[in-house]
Formats: C-alpha cells, sequence, structure tokens
C-alpha cells in the first residue's frame, strides 16, 4: 500500500493507492513490472495531516494518523485471502497522473457533502474496501479516535515491543505542540493515555520563542523501546527512559495502568556545556573509555559514562554523563580532534585548531 495525507484547505484525506507486480492485467504499465491503482480515500481529519506511523501484525494492520486538529485517528486494515480470480475490483482504475489531471476545484467542492456522510458512518463500519482480484480483500474501519493533546500532533509512533513492558501488542506513543509525549493503550475497550512525559511549562533550551513550543518528533529505540527522544522546537534533545521493575511485571493479572505506574518514563541528562558549535568529537581509541569533543568555544573536552553508586551492581546505581577534564583551553576556534591511545602509550590526544598548528597532549 500507498498512504498520502493532503493537507488541503477544505478536505484532509489519506488516499490509499495499491501497488502490485502483474504484467498479465491490463491495468499495468507497457513499461513497467509493477502498477499503482487509486482504492480511495480515508477521511475524518479536520485539519492537515501531520504524520504516520504502520504497525503490521500479519492479516491484521495498524495505521496511526495524526494532525493539526489535536487528533489521532487510528485505522484497522484487515485482510482476507480471495480465492476467486474473478472478484470484482472496487478500487478506482484511473492512474495517478490521470486523477492528478482531471480534478479541479468543482470536484472538492462537490466532495462537501460526502465528507460530512463519511463522519455519520458509525466507528464498527468499513470505511474502505480493498479488492485485489484473486489475491486479497482489506476492509479498511475506524478503530479509535485518540482525544488528549490540545496543539497539533507532530509526530506518532508505535512502540516496537511493548509486551514485557505493558503486556500489550499495541502502545501508541505521540507528541504534539502542548509540549507533552503521550503513551497511549487500550484500557477496558477505550484508548487513553497511560503515561505523560514532557514539560508543562516549556523546554528548557533556546529562546524564549522556541522554549515554549512543543515537540517536532519522537523517536524509540528500535530493539525494546526502553529509550525514547524528543526533538524540540528550538533544536534541543530530550532523552527519556522507561524505568521498570522486572519482578513485580512479571504478575499476570496487572492491568496496563498499573503496569505503566511501576514503569515511569524519566528525564535523562544529555551531554551539555559547550556554549558554541562542536566541530568534531571522538571516542578514546584504546578501549573507548571516553569521549573527546572540541567546539568553537575553544574548548577541548573529555565526557564518560559513570555510575553515582559506590557498587555498579547495585539495582539503584544512576549512571549519567559527566565531564572529566578540559584537556585544553585554547586561544583559537578548534576544528579537530582525534584519539592515539594505545596499551603502550595511553591517553594521547591531537587536536587541531584555526591557528593551523596541531598539539598533542
Amino acid at each position: 500500500l500507498l498512504l498520502i495525507g493532503t493537507a488541503a484547505p477544505r478536505h484532509n484525506k489519506i488516499h490509499v493507492f495499491v501497488i502490485y507486480g502483474d504484467t498479465s492485467s491490463s491495468l499495468a504499465s507497457s513499461s513497467s513490472n509493477s502498477s499503482t491503482h487509486y482504492c480511495g480515500a480515508l477521511m475524518g481529519h479536520e485539519d492537515w495531516i501531520t504524520c504516520f506511523d504502520w504497525r503490521s501484525m500479519g492479516m491484521v494492520d495498524h495505521l496511526a494518523s495524526g494532525s493539526q486538529d489535536a487528533r489521532i485517528r487510528l485505522w484497522k486494515f484487515t485482510t482476507s485471502t480471495s480465492s476467486s480470480s474473478d472478484a470484482p475490483s472496487l478500487y478506482d482504475t484511473t492512474t495517478p497522473e490521470l486523477i492528478e489531471d482531471t480534478a479541479s476545484d468543482n470536484d472538492i467542492d462537490d466532495e462537501d457533502d460526502d465528507d460530512d456522510d463519511q463522519e455519520e458512518i458509525e466507528g464498527g463500519e468499513s470505511r474502505l474496501e480493498i479488492v485485489v482480484p484473486g489475491k486479497s480483500e482489506t476492509s479498511v474501519t475506524l478503530e479509535a479516535l485518540l482525544i488528549g493533546h490540545e496543539e497539533r500532533v507532530t509526530a506518532v509512533a508505535w512502540h516496537p515491543n511493548p509486551q514485557p513492558v505493558y503486556g500489550e501488542d499495541l502502545i501508541l506513543i505521540s507528541s504534539s505542540m502542548d509540549r507533552s509525549i503521550f503513551i497511549w493503550a487500550e484500557v477496558s475497550g477505550i484508548w487513553a493515555p497511560i503515561s505523560r512525559v514532557g514539560s508543562a511549562g516549556g523546554i528548557l533550551g533556546g529562546p524564549v520563542g522556541s522554549s515554549l513550543l512543543g515537540f517536532l518528533n519522537i523517536l524509540l529505540e528500535p530493539n525494546h523501546g526502553t529509550w525514547m527522544m524528543g526533538h524540540g522546537y528550538g533544536g534541543a534533545l530530550h532523552f527519556f527512559s522507561c524505568e521498570n521493575n522486572t519482578k513485580e511485571l512479571m504478575t499476570s493479572d496487572m492491568t496496563v495502568e498499573d503496569r505503566a505506574a511501576l514503569s515511569p518514563w524519566k528525564a535523562q541528562p544529555c551531554l551539555t556545556g559547550h556554549f558554541e558549535a562542536v566541530t568534531d568529537l571522538c571516542w578514546e581509541s584504546n578501549a573507548g573509555e571516553y569521549l573527546i569533543t572540541v567546539g568553537n568555544d575553544q574548548t577541548c573536552r573529555i565526557w564518560a559514562y559513570l555510575s553515582l553508586a559506590e557498587d555498579e551492581k547495585h539495582s539503584d546505581a544512576k549512571q549519567v554523563w559527566v565531564e572529566l577534564a578540559r584537556p585544553q583551553v585554547h586561544g583559537y576556534n578548534l576544528s579537530a580532534i582525534t584519539s592515539l591511545s594505545t596499551p603502550d602509550h595511553r591517553h594521547c590526544l591531537v587536536s587541531g585548531a584555526d591557528e593551523k598548528e596541531l598539539r598533542v597532549f
């Protein structure tokens, strides 16, 4: 499937195209082994569509779409195999090029009433039928409308591995310009936020105008989803980690809300300190024991990931990035750094600056 979200003044639709290779079909292009056909549109958003995320679960797939109307819509794609080669095709056989050429303002005006009729469809009824003759039939329904953000939704992302922490197959993360990130789950048949991270009073860093704005994007660690990064409007990166108690989560009769309470998201410190642009960085070359950075603030800094507890194996040990030293405070902007540490000659580094000289430490 190919999904395209529009940002029309009055019509904000998710256009659905199906792409498949079938050279025997009369609809297939003579110059390519694949063909693209328009299936229809999913309607409901009242403002520009800003983001998508797709979650595949075998024969049932889920699409999350966010919009500037501060709403998130969850679409359910249920696919069944079609054994009949003569099954009727419900998609529009017009090619995308012809659709673009024949579209006009009058067509848009005529569809105003269609949008109103679509909103009257009950939640469980099919919003779109996608039929690939002789292959599959897919029914698209609106599963849920998520209301909670106060400003436009900027990003949505499905949790890559929610079972170990939440005991659910579907957990959605969303960010918004209201300076919040929501974690959504289905609670008693209703989708609701079970956790919230972010800054209610604003995001620190950057000018006043940007710090009062929200998150532009979110990114989850792809393997386990226990780390999350939020991208602020002013360019700041905000890191959050999911602190879970594995032993207590082993209880099978816990609800998703109880699991979320035992697995709070906590803000983690970032590497901050340079007050001008960072121009170069490298790891210590012998064993990667620390990170070295240089910048236009004319300083060279060494960073390490340290445990603040006396016993590193202690369960309450807090690990943070710490600036260990400044091996050089130069009179020129530093532009390059490299580590030459070896087992026989440890802690050796070379820096370059705008004075056109190399210095060895």
